[in-house]
């Protein structure tokens, strides 16, 4: 009995340390709500964004999570919804690349048949100011009611520009600064309508991604339940 208690203590010790490295505040530590505001460049009150975390496993030295996600516009209706996964071996944390969809595009394929492949990208837990990150690609392919549209993502040129604190009104993180450079393509028969965006975010490796900017805004942290 001693043993198989010695056992369960190491288990659940090692499982609260490979939280702590992978994110527990986000996605390790139960079922949370987290709940993110999004403004526009002025400030202004621009919607929602809730992560609901469920479906938390871990397997061996590796955690995994399902986040069910809902986007509401500033009148809050519901205008999106997406279901990403977080997987963790304790020393890269990978996003589910979905999280990085613009508002605009989650909406515009609202309601659609969509394949896709799935694509991760990496936040090194162990970060310093000047390390270059490993960029990530994510495709996907909808039709919508006989509209057959291919969308392509890449998210390239990430480096840590520096360390910052972040203060919002669900807490206070000593953040890495990441800035990347946002491609994104989506073609509808011989069309195809590019974008590129610059993006900052301040990422805190024992929470994740606290707030994020780019040309049309920013979004953060606000509560967490």
């Amino acid at each position: 009995m001693k043993s198989l208690l010695f056992t369960i203590f190491l288990t659940i010790a090692f499982l609260e340390l490979a939280a702590q490295k992978c994110g527990s505040l986000y996605f390790s530590s139960g079922k949370k709500t987290i709940q993110l505001a999004s403004y526009t460049r002025r400030g202004d009150d621009d919607g929602q964004i809730v992560y609901k975390i469920s479906n938390i496993s871990v397997k061996g030295n590796t955690s995994s999570s399902q986040i069910n996600v809902q986007i509401f516009d500033k009148l809050q209706k519901l205008i999106g919804s997406n279901i990403c996964n977080v997987k963790c071996n304790g020393n890269i944390l990978l996003l589910d690349m979905k999280f990085f969809l613009p508002q605009q595009q989650i909406e515009q394929f609202k309601n659609a048949a969509i394949k896709e492949k799935a694509a991760f990208l990496e936040y090194p837990i162990a970060l310093q100011p000047g390390d270059r990150l490993k960029d990530g690609i994510f495709e996907m392919e909808a039709d919508k009611n006989g509209l057959e549209l291919i969308l392509k993502m890449e998210i390239t040129e990430r480096a840590v520009a520096g360390k910052e604190k972040v203060s919002t009104s669900a807490g206070a993180w000593d953040c890495f600064v990441i800035k990347s450079t946002t491609k994104l393509s989506i073609k509808t028969g011989p069309i195809s309508i590019p974008i590129q965006f610059e993006t900052t975010e301040w990422f805190n490796p024992s929470a994740g991604i606290i707030k994020t900017t780019n040309s049309t805004g920013y979004t953060e942290i606000v509560a967490i339940n």
